[in-house]
């Protein structure tokens, strides 16, 4: 953690890498870091993302399309079954 001190001065820890400890230094606050990034790759990212998203929108409205189907088949069926139709071996 970074600590204000009078006078725009910085204290903060610093690690040494060699002994592993901690020292507080006094010093100018370093400079923010800045990171470019390349929007090309989110971009294609998201690009191939939306397709797939896309693609199974469409798988899922033809499953739910065919289910409806299904369901309307099986309403279709008792009604010829409550109708009186005779099924079975030797239904004619």
């Amino acid at each position: 953690p970074e600590v204000h001190t009078a006078g725009g001065k910085v204290e903060r820890d610093k690690l040494d890498p060699q002994t592993g400890q901690l020292t507080k230094v006094i010093g100018e606050k370093p400079p923010a870091s800045v990171v470019n990034l390349d929007m090309r790759q989110e971009s294609a990212f998201e690009k191939k993302l939306g397709d797939k998203n896309a693609e199974r929108v469409d798988d899922t409205r033809v499953k739910a399309q065919d289910s409806a189907a299904i369901i309307q088949n099986i309403h279709e069926g008792r009604k010829l079954l409550d109708s009186g139709m005779i099924t079975g071996v030797g239904a004619e």
